[in-house]
């Protein structure tokens, strides 16, 4: 699904448009699959020079926007209240 190499997102087999800061999420979603990632390390990920400024709403609205694209896919991104995100599927 996410080819760090050619920074790419397939979907279906699809390649599927995402802006760098979502594969910077999906990233780190993709690499502790299925493990629990913290919302601090996708915030270091995703805006490393300014991962302190994001705020909680700026992540959701990210996630929201990646669930859409992601939508026809067998993998989901599932929120761990009071923790952060995880990555599930193939």
């Amino acid at each position: 699904m996410i080819d760090p190499t050619t920074r790419e997102v397939l979907v279906g087999g699809r390649p599927v448009e995402v802006t760098a800061r979502e594969f910077g999420i999906l990233e780190a979603l993709g690499r502790r699959s299925p493990a629990v990632v913290l919302r601090r390390s996708i915030a270091l990920n995703a805006w490393p020079e300014e991962a302190d400024a994001v705020g909680s709403n700026t992540i959701d609205v990210h996630i929201a926007r990646l669930r859409a694209k992601l939508a026809r896919s067998d993998a989901r991104i599932e929120t761990v209240r009071g923790a952060g995100y995880r990555l599930v599927g193939p």
